[in-house]
């Protein structure tokens, strides 16, 4: 076959590929397969306790919401992150608040191979001044 052929079988074969991998991969995506490692869906955060704690962190945090993975997950405080995560469950783990710079709210974002936590209202945690307890 000539160069020009399989030019030809190789564009009909990429625009096969593209129209059944789309459609397969939409379909996986609404069961909720998702496609980073088969790790499943993205985390959520659906509660945080306590909602507040020291400026110099040390703030043991329990966070509950669903599809935690053991040893694969990490969570930040706004822009620095926690430490010693333990996942308890696929729906619970606890962290150490790092330190923050000032007192604050921040958002306490979740990550794991199968994505980042949305920012919403249950995730907001502050940091309080030294000594103040506000």
């Amino acid at each position: 076959m000539r160069a020009s052929g399989w030019l030809i079988v190789g564009v009909v074969l990429s625009i096969l590929a593209l129209t059944l991998v789309g459609p397969i991969q939409r379909e996986w995506r609404r069961v909720g397969f998702d496609f980073a490692y088969g790790y499943g869906a993205r985390p959520t955060v659906t509660a945080i306790e306590p909602r507040s704690g020291p400026i110099n962190g040390g703030q043991q945090v329990t966070i509950t919401g669903t599809n935690f993975v053991a040893g694969k997950t990490t969570v930040r405080f706004g822009d620095r992150g926690g430490v010693s995560v333990i996942v308890l469950s696929s729906t619970r783990l606890t962290v150490l608040s790092p330190p923050s710079t000032s007192p604050r709210p921040v958002n306490v974002l979740v990550t794991t191979p199968a994505g980042r936590s949305s920012n919403t209202p249950a995730d907001d945690y502050r940091y309080l001044a030294a000594g103040t307890g506000r």
